[in-house]
This record gives structure tokens, C-alpha cells and sequence, in this order.
């Protein structure tokens, strides 16, 4: 019997885990459908007024941006 399920189990596992990402796979595909291509090359955003600094290790300004 518990040789039977040493063989078994890997293969149930197995067909698990396909199902599993055929399951996924068909949901992404489905959403992406319902979406539409999007695509663009305009920015997602605009920053205004931006500004950063880096640091040294020390605590002192590296550099702002």
C-alpha cells in the first residue's frame, strides 16, 4: 500500500500543480482580453516640482537632484 502511494502521489501532485497553472494561465488571458491592448508610449505620470538627495554614508548631501 505504501508503495502504491510513493508511486501515486508524485503523479497526482503533478497534475495538480498543470492544473493549476492552466488554471492561471487561461484567467490572465481572460482579464487581458477584457482590458485590451493598452499599449503606448505616453508616460504613465508626470513628477512636477521634483527634487531628491542622496546621501553619503556619513549623513552628509551627496548630491540633489
Amino acid at each position: 500500500m505504501i508503495n502504491r502511494f510513493s508511486v501515486l502521489f508524485p503523479i497526482f501532485f503533478a497534475a495538480i500543480l498543470a492544473f493549476i497553472s492552466y488554471w492561471v494561465q487561461i484567467s490572465v488571458e481572460n482579464e487581458s482580453e477584457k482590458r485590451g491592448n493598452k499599449l503606448s508610449n505616453s508616460p504613465d505620470y508626470f513628477l512636477t516640482n521634483f527634487k531628491t538627495t542622496q546621501t553619503e554614508s556619513d549623513g552628509s548631501i551627496r548630491f540633489i537632484l
